[in-house]
């Protein structure tokens, strides 16, 4: 189990990876 933190770093990975950058 992981804690909150990591977690929360994971997400943001996973939502930049998901989310392309828009110019």
């Amino acid at each position: 189990m992981k804690d909150q933190l990591g977690i929360d770093m994971e997400n943001k990975k996973v939502h930049q990876n998901a989310v392309p950058p828009i110019e």
